[in-house]
């Protein structure tokens, strides 16, 4: 999972993705670690444009769970981890 994480994420910085979509690299440098089974993602802001930074980490915390959990391998882990009731997913 966690390799696919790290792919996932920086597939995020991708020229291919819409700019509305992309986490510019000149911007923001993304670091994933894995400690004790805990995946950590460090968001470090470039040039001072914080408010850039956090928009996009908001923007990829959402993709993570739309995207990575829901649609890709690990649905099933996001329904057991975060005891998401199936039901009420559309």
């Amino acid at each position: 999972m966690y390799e696919d994480f790290k792919r996932f994420v920086g597939e995020r910085q991708a020229p291919e993705l819409p700019e509305h979509r992309r986490i510019d690299s000149d911007k923001v440098r993304i670091t994933c670690s894995r400690r004790n089974g805990d995946i950590s993602v460090l968001f470090r802001a470039r040039g001072g444009d914080l408010e850039y930074a956090v928009r996009r980490l908001i923007d990829l915390v959402h993709e993570v769970y739309q995207v990575f959990l829901r649609d890709g391998l690990y649905y099933e882990y996001m329904i057991e981890t975060f005891e998401v009731d199936r039901d009420q997913l559309s």
